[in-house]
């Protein structure tokens, strides 16, 4: 959420990474362009967070100043994200872990990518991303500490089932049709 409108810019900036095995966040490194490091998660106390979750960095935990976020996994101080030709990485003990880069943002709405292409891979792709449309707190949209809804975005060569699957795009040959 690098452009909210519910509270001021960098008050209510906030990302989050989805945590794809059990691991500590101490020594978890971020900043805006790898390899030039902002902040770094403090090394003390471990800070455990399990498979599954999203952990939800912000500049405020305080609901009154960062739009009503329902929570705050860890605070970020220095940083600040782009309105538009943004980027942002996290990487540990110096090695890069992931990266994206944004061209532009949405106002008031988070940039939510498609769940079914959270890989590191796959989310470097900038049309993986849409505009967020779940309202949180204060009235700005997006998904906090939770999925994204789907985007109804498939990978180049796939396409979507019904029922919500992915399955391989079958391109019809001469004769087919």
């Amino acid at each position: 959420m690098p452009n909210p409108s519910a509270v001021g810019d960098a008050q209510g900036e906030w990302f989050e990474l989805y945590v794809g095995a059990d691991v500590d966040l101490n020594g978890i490194q971020v900043g805006k362009t790898y390899p030039d490091v902002v902040f770094s998660v403090p090394s003390g106390d471990c800070i455990p967070v399990s498979a599954g979750t999203y952990v939800v960095f912000a500049q405020s935990d305080d609901p009154m100043l960062n739009g009503g976020l329902p929570k705050v996994d860890v605070l970020f101080d220095g940083l600040t994200l782009g309105n538009s030709g943004g980027g942002i990485f996290v990487a540990y003990d110096g090695q890069l872990l992931d990266a994206v880069t944004y061209g532009s943002s949405f106002t008031g709405a988070a940039t939510a990518l498609e769940p079914k292409l959270m890989a590191a891979d796959l989310n470097d792709n900038e049309s993986y991303w849409c505009e967020a449309q779940d309202i949180y707190g204060d009235g700005d949209l997006g998904t906090p500490g939770a999925e994204n809804p789907s985007c109804g975005i498939a990978p180049e060569g796939k396409c979507y089932e019904q029922d919500g699957s992915l399955r391989d795009l079958v391109q019809p040959t001469t004769g087919d049709l």
